[in-house]
């Protein structure tokens, strides 16, 4: 296994972290992680908080019925997210329309909100909503 493990998706980062705790030599058990700093004797509880702490953001697409997931790299405000969604639906910015599962639409000036209480946010062409 290789250390490269915070360049990777989070479903990827649960698989790596679940294969290290379930090796079954125990000298290699649990072994893979940052060996660095304060983990430097339990690597895989680096690697747990750093899977914990990833925020993601899952858009489902109404348009395609697609479901886009992010993880929180370079995501600062919400007009990032439509860039994103611009480049992988190819729905133009203009035409996007973030709503949150509450029913609130997404400012495009604002931080992201990432909230555990709700799943996903919507996106649809503006020309839906009447």
């Amino acid at each position: 296994m290789t250390n490269h493990y915070h360049t990777c998706n989070l479903t990827t980062m649960y698989g790596l972290w679940l294969r290290s705790m379930l090796t079954l030599k125990p000298a290699q058990r649990g072994q893979f992680g940052p060996k660095d700093g304060i983990y430097a004797s339990a690597p895989w509880y680096g690697m747990l908080k750093d899977i914990l702490q990833v925020k993601e953001y899952r858009i489902l697409d109404m348009t395609q019925n697609k479901l886009v997931v992010y993880i929180d790299k370079g995501i600062a405000t919400v007009t990032d997210i439509h860039k994103k969604l611009e480049e992988d639906t190819g729905i133009p910015m203009a035409e996007q329309q973030l709503l949150l599962p509450d029913g609130k639409v997404a400012l495009q000036t604002e931080q992201p909100e990432k909230r555990n209480d709700q799943d996903a946010e919507f996106v649809s062409r503006n020309s839906i909503f009447l």
